[in-house]
């Protein structure tokens, strides 16, 4: 993530969008690939994961929106795991 360089995405996003939503499925793709090398599973679930997402936030095209969805659902997340720790104690 180091070599992100934020303005090289954005323009790109601004003068070819198809362009950059290949390179953007191809980045998390190989991030997901590179987290977990020798766990094919944990790999399969986080693409299935991945997926889910963006069959659910696809419809929603300004950004900012978006952002906030995956936000609502992270805090859902967090929340739900919190309820089921709980319940272990």
């Amino acid at each position: 993530m180091k070599d992100f360089n934020f303005d090289e995405w954005k323009t790109l996003f601004e003068e070819d969008p198809e362009l950059f939503e290949q390179k953007r499925q191809d980045f998390l793709t190989d991030y997901i690939v590179n987290q977990w090398p020798d766990d094919p599973d944990r790999q399969q679930r986080a693409q299935a994961l991945l997926w889910r997402m963006e069959q659910n936030y696809r419809h929603v095209k300004d950004p900012i929106e978006r952002f906030n969805m995956v936000v609502a659902e992270f805090w859902k997340q967090v929340h739900k795991f919190k309820d089921a720790l709980d319940q272990l104690l």
